[in-house]
């Protein structure tokens, strides 16, 4: 009951920071609302198991960016876009399942931009940063038996994810950034040399 109540408010919290939380498209699970709405779930939710998908499978540093690569980023930000477009011009209803698809593609396309950018203008980032991008899936994947173990209701398990992608995802961004930042100040103090 504790942790519920504890996640429920810190999750609302954290939630406030990436979504709008428009009361009106939020939707419930087991009658308790998931204060991130569908297309802002989708969003986090392409982004983080893209992340998870590249480093168990492929890893990031060895991530193509060809013709197939740009094809499936185009596509799936002209999906986001289009439908959050055309459902704000009132051509069409949009519905929890095609935000929370829509945000998905726009996740997964973020990502793979993200990744791309890191790989090719920031660099081959540290071995203590290595280490920690490979202990994420283990935690996930730990955080994910626990919670089946301890048999938690769908609104817990939900949330916990989204809480953890959104860490997952903010620190992902910032330590890109402050990686970009060290390599300018570098090359800069190398150019000066």
């Amino acid at each position: 009951m504790i942790f519920s109540i504890t996640l429920e408010s810190f999750s609302e919290s954290l939630f406030s920071y990436v979504c709008h939380q428009d009361a009106s498209i939020l939707i419930a699970l087991n009658g308790r609302t998931l204060m991130l709405c569908p297309r802002c779930s989708g969003l986090q939710a392409g982004f983080f198991i893209t992340m998870l998908v590249l480093l168990l499978v492929n890893g990031v540093k060895n991530l193509k960016t060809g013709r197939a690569f740009k094809s499936l980023v185009v596509v799936a930000l002209l999906f986001l876009f289009s439908e959050w477009m055309l459902a704000q011009t009132g051509i069409i209803h949009s519905t929890a399942a095609s935000r929370l698809l829509s945000g998905l593609a726009g996740g997964v396309a973020f990502s793979l931009l993200g990744i791309a950018y890191r790989n090719q203008f920031v660099g081959q980032s540290s071995q203590v940063a290595s280490r920690i991008c490979r202990a994420i899936p283990m935690i996930f994947i730990i955080l994910f038996l626990g919670l089946l173990l301890f048999h938690a209701d769908l609104w817990s398990v939900v949330t916990l994810l989204l809480v953890l992608a959104v860490i997952v995802n903010g620190l992902f961004i910032l330590q890109t950034v402050i990686l970009r930042v060290y390599a300018l100040f570098v090359k800069t103090k190398n150019t000066n040399e």
